[in-house]
């Protein structure tokens, strides 16, 4: 008898709200940032991995719901130095900028995103991901972003920062 190989399912993570935190785990509409992250000439973008909610195996950048009481300089500093393992990552952000709000509808999902773009830049190309994403490339380029398979609505959020 040959022995049977099985697929093992990822690792399902368990959301539990912290304290101030919202579950939007049921919301229709669900407030929520992506970070256009530059570094020089490039941009960062990120391959969202198996263990994420939504949108797996598509390209995008750090991204986070607004589930909680901090301000959105805040969140962006605390999602862009967990995401991408920046030690005391508000020393290794330059500068943080709303670029626009747009709702993004992803009836797959029963959900409205109401996106806010944000654009960062950062002091290093030094970075190591977490569980969210598994891959991540530098790109100098629109075309380039656009030839990977991308995130619902972050075509228009990089148009939003000023890519084109």
């Amino acid at each position: 008898m040959g022995s049977a190989k099985l697929k093992r399912k990822p690792l399902e993570r368990v959301f539990v709200p912290g304290p101030g935190q919202v579950d939007l785990r049921k919301a229709k509409w669900c407030p929520t940032i992506v970070c256009i992250v530059r570094y020089k000439g490039e941009f960062l973008v990120l391959q969202r991995s198996d263990e994420v909610s939504a949108f797996q195996g598509l390209w995008s950048g750090p991204a986070g719901f607004l589930d909680d009481d901090r301000g959105l300089k805040e969140k962006v500093i605390d999602e862009v130095g967990t995401e991408l393992n920046l030690k005391r990552s508000s020393i290794a952000i330059k500068s943080i900028r709303l670029c626009a709000i747009f709702d993004n509808d992803a009836p797959a999902l029963g959900k409205v995103f109401i996106v806010h773009v944000i654009e960062v830049h950062v002091r290093t190309k030094k970075i190591k991901l977490d569980w969210e994403a598994k891959d991540y490339r530098w790109a100098r380029t629109m075309s380039e972003i656009m030839s990977l398979p991308l995130a619902p609505g972050f075509e228009v959020a990089l148009l939003a920062a000023g890519l084109r």
